[in-house]
């Protein structure tokens, strides 16, 4: 199984190599070979572990969205039994659904 996460982060470092340097040289058509190369590498360097990861991005959202179910179910209970809610809960709660929409409307 490992093995195979590192293959296809290997093919995916590649690809990400490839476009960088196809974006590098578009914007300065006269680079020396060497400079592309090393530009590229480190362009592709900077990407972030997790910008292609789905599985990351799938675990986030689950736990976001446990993370507001159980306070709301967790408010409706103390209402029900005639106690305020706690203001410490309803900010966990709205952190975890402002998280959520911060996902949802990242373009790329």
């Amino acid at each position: 199984m490992g093995g195979c996460r590192t293959v296809d982060r290997a093919e995916k470092y590649q690809v990400q190599y490839q476009i960088a340097k196809e974006g590098i040289r578009k914007s300065n058509p006269d680079i020396d070979e060497a400079s592309l190369d090393k530009a590229a590498n480190v362009a592709t360097e900077q990407i972030l572990a997790y910008q292609n990861d789905t599985e990351f991005y799938r675990r986030l959202i689950m736990y976001l969205t446990i993370i507001v179910l159980v306070v709301v179910v967790g408010t409706m209970v103390l209402l029900g039994m005639g106690k305020d809610s706690n203001d410490g809960l309803i900010a966990i709660g709205s952190a975890a659904v402002g998280a959520l929409v911060g996902i949802f409307s990242t373009s790329k």
